[in-house]
């Protein structure tokens, strides 16, 4: 959308970038050749592997008794997913450290949003990286899209 092109951007413009790339793309359209880059491997594997059931951090957050149980499981997988693709261990991630500081590239921000949308079945708008949320505040903004289903409202702004 125009929204999240100004978003991106302003992203690179900030970050000094010469040149940037943005994509939205259907991983049940993706080419053999693209899906075997490290960037969509992981994302193409999690989907076989999946096989239309639901996943096992699904499944945990559908039997949580409540928010704040939902929130105590989902917290260390988001911190768990992002040390992944950091390349770092999750006690390393500080969870109340905007993630623009964490020193996540582009790239990176991309992979975790599309893991998320793939894991979870929803539509997180890239803008929501770009304004720099804590993974505290990831988790509330993925909770509220969890909540709100797919006709949810995704545009609020990051709580703070």
């Amino acid at each position: 959308t125009p929204v999240e092109g100004m978003a991106a951007l302003e992203y690179w413009l900030a970050d000094g970038r010469a040149q940037g790339a943005a994509l939205r793309l259907d991983p049940d359209q993706v080419s053999p050749a693209l899906a075997a880059l490290p960037l969509f491997a992981d994302l193409m594997a999690r989907r076989r592997a999946a096989g239309g059931e639901e996943s096992e951090i699904g499944e945990l957050l559908e039997q949580a008794a409540g928010p704040q149980e939902r929130r105590e499981i989902l917290l260390p997988y988001l911190q768990g997913e992002l040390a992944r693709i950091m390349g770092l261990r999750s006690d390393r991630l500080n969870v109340n450290q905007p993630l623009n500081t964490l020193g996540i590239d582009s790239l990176m921000a991309l992979e975790l949003k599309t893991n998320l949308e793939f894991e979870f079945n929803v539509d997180i708008p890239i803008v929501k990286f770009l304004q720099g949320p804590t993974l505290t505040q990831l988790t509330e903004i993925l909770l509220e899209l969890l909540e709100a289903g797919p006709g949810g409202d995704p545009m609020a702004e990051v709580p703070g």
